[in-house]
Parts: C-alpha cells; structure tokens; sequence
C-alpha cells in the first residue's frame, strides 16, 4: 500500500505504473489469442500424429519425450516448436509419418512467431516515451 502512495507523490513512477497498466490489456489479448493458436496446432497434432508414435516406429529407442501422443506433451511440442526448437521433433514425425509433417510445423512456426512477434512489438503511431 505504501508503494503506491509512493507512486503517486513521485511523477516518474506513477508514469511507469500506468503504461504498465495501459499496457496490461493489449497483452492480455495478444495472449489469449496466442494460447488459442496453440491449442488449435496441439490439437491437430495430436489428431494427425499422436497414432503413428508407437514404439514399434521408433524401434530401440522408445518413443521420443517430446511427442503427439497426448494433449499435455502436443501442447508442449507446439510451444517448443513456437521457441525455435523444430527441427528434432519435424525429424521424428517425418520417420513416423512422411514429409508431409511440413504441412504442420511450418504454419505452426510461421503463425505462432508471428503472434509472438506482435506480442514483443509496440503499436505504430505511438510514442514509446509517452503513455497517454
């Protein structure tokens, strides 16, 4: 409670709070729509692929961790895939499946960076020094 009567009495703090609280909103949205995408993309995966990973595709060594088999770890594959880390898991489901795994992980890539680069991004037309 003392840190935002602080806020108030001092000018460059309570400029802070509030374009932290302008900005709470846009985010929150941005957000929510990028948690949609993923679950969409984890769902699909987890439809097209999950029944190919057996252990029997993937021979002596198992099923890989990162997988499709259910909704918790094809939630995890998409988001690892949104951090770049792509190109094992592509590999795996290229073995279990065909080439046409590109069909997902490239839209998934491309749409889930875009999100995520909007989400980093500021708006055009507005000063990043002011918060109005």
């Amino acid at each position: 409670l003392r840190v935002l009567y602080l806020a108030q009495s001092w000018e460059t703090m309570a400029k802070l709070i509030r374009a932290i609280a302008h900005s709470v909103d846009p985010i929150f949205n941005i957000t929510c729509i990028l948690g949609v995408i993923i679950y969409v993309f984890a769902v699909v995966g987890m439809r097209v692929f999950g029944p190919h990973y057996t252990a029997e595709a993937f021979g002596s060594r198992g099923i890989p961790r990162w997988n499709f088999t259910d909704f918790t770890h094809s939630f995890m594959m998409v988001f690892r895939i949104l951090c770049s880390e792509w190109v094992e898991p592509l590999w795996d489901c290229m073995r279990v499946t065909n080439t046409a795994a590109l069909l997902f992980f490239l839209p998934a890539l491309i749409v889930g960076n875009f999100i995520v680069s909007s989400l980093c991004s500021r708006p055009e037309g507005k000063d990043a020094n002011t918060a109005s």
